[in-house]
């Protein structure tokens, strides 16, 4: 679904959302952190290093043969015998041209695979940080519920000794309390686990999240985003590169049917004066198997095209859906009750109570539910950002 003027949508946000400038830098340098200090982002990057490096091996002739043979003679035979030599295999040139395509795809598929793997990690890291950022406002909203609910606790005890409430009424009184109390303590056990959790990702002993604040803009024109992000998805990247390298594949199993040669020097001393030295040369035919190689790895380049089709289907219609689900979650969120006027109705219906104009059950009903507008409030704006974030996760 598309919306008529961002700038509206931006000028609601940015009125219902004030974020302070530093607070708004607190979740990217923590995500710029995570590169440099986790120890699993780390050894993943070497990880594709090393697969870099070991698709250089086997491209370059095998090892030279140096042989030698030191056979004396009997009792009957004079003197001793030796010969030497050296080999080289060398195969068909176009092997060589071949592997190295191959090894040049793998090294970049292996810079592809990090890729993703890090945008996964750094995606998972920013939706903790939003938990948090959520849980955080809350934490401040159930705050001042405790305050407010110790308010109406003194204020019914006062009301039970001027004979104005009765037993029940407190029962209630201590019950809300009691209540907000236990959601407050759940907040920030919640809190302490996606804490623990950021320290874990990040490898650190503990990170204050004090400054975390959402970094997404939402008012983000989400048009485009799909075919940008399928120009530079990893996972479609990656199955690309592996489709070119079982062509590469199928290169490098034909120019293994032809034949591979052996060229070399050789030597042998029969006796004193009797020596021979000179060049030996030899040919390897492929007679056997060779076609089924081939025929293997036409087969298996088959299946890696049709799979990376597949992908890239499947990877249209994730994104497509997952926009989809940010702008639903942004319109659900922008056609919400606006917290100004919640956080006035609070303020309304606790100096009403106070003023003795309500009795206790009333005035709990009208306090629960503005108090479940403003969570739904919280609620919406988490899930808005939390989908802008899977839907911008290729920009990380």
């Amino acid at each position: 679904m598309k919306y008529v003027n961002h700038s509206i949508i931006l000028g609601s946000v940015l009125f219902l959302i004030s974020v302070p400038a530093m607070a708004q830098e607190s979740v990217s340098d923590f995500l710029r952190g995570i590169e440099e200090q986790s120890l699993h982002m780390r050894a993943e990057r070497q990880n594709a290093d090393a697969r870099a490096i070991a698709s250089r091996v086997g491209i370059n002739p095998a090892n030279p043969e140096v042989n030698y043979e030191y056979m004396p003679g009997t009792h009957q035979t004079e003197g001793v015998r030796q010969t030497y030599g050296v080999t080289q295999q060398i195969d068909w040139p176009g092997v060589y041209s071949a592997k190295s395509k191959y090894a040049k795809l793998e090294q970049q598929q292996a810079g592809a695979d990090f890729a993703g793997l890090r945008q996964d990690m750094l995606l998972r890291a920013k939706q903790v940080c939003y938990e948090m950022v959520y849980l955080t406002k809350m934490d401040r909203i159930l705050t001042r519920r405790l305050e407010l609910a110790g308010q109406t606790r003194a204020s019914t005890h006062k009301r039970f000794e001027m004979g104005e409430a009765t037993a029940l009424d407190i029962n209630r009184a201590e019950m809300f309390l009691a209540t907000v109390r236990a959601q407050l303590m759940e907040n920030r056990l919640l809190m302490e686990t996606d804490r623990s959790e950021l320290a874990i990702i990040c490898d650190v002993p503990y990170v204050e999240t004090a400054g975390f604040a959402y970094i997404d803009n939402p008012a983000e024109d989400l048009s485009g985003v799909v075919e940008e992000a399928m120009a530079s998805a990893p996972s479609i990247r990656a199955v690309r590169l592996e489709a070119d390298k079982s062509r590469t594949n199928i290169s490098i199993q034909r120019a293994e049917t032809l034949p591979s040669f052996n060229v070399g020097v050789a030597g042998e001393q029969i006796t004193a004066i009797d020596s021979f030295f000179g060049v030996t040369a030899g040919v390897s035919i492929p007679l056997w198997g060779g076609a089924n190689k081939v025929k293997a790895a036409k087969a298996r380049n088959i299946a890696v095209a049709l799979r990376a089709q597949s992908t890239e289907v499947d990877t249209r219609l994730l994104l497509e859906n997952t926009v989809a689900r940010a702008e639903m979650a942004r319109e659900r969120f922008l056609e919400g009750v606006s917290l100004k006027n919640i956080h006035e109705g609070i303020a309304l219906v606790a100096k009403d109570f106070e003023l003795g104009n309500s009795s206790i059950v009333a005035y709990l009903g009208e306090l629960l539910f503005y108090y479940e507008n403003e969570s739904q409030w919280l609620t919406l704006e988490y899930e808005m950002y939390v989908a802008l974030a899977e839907a911008l996760k290729h920009r990380l």
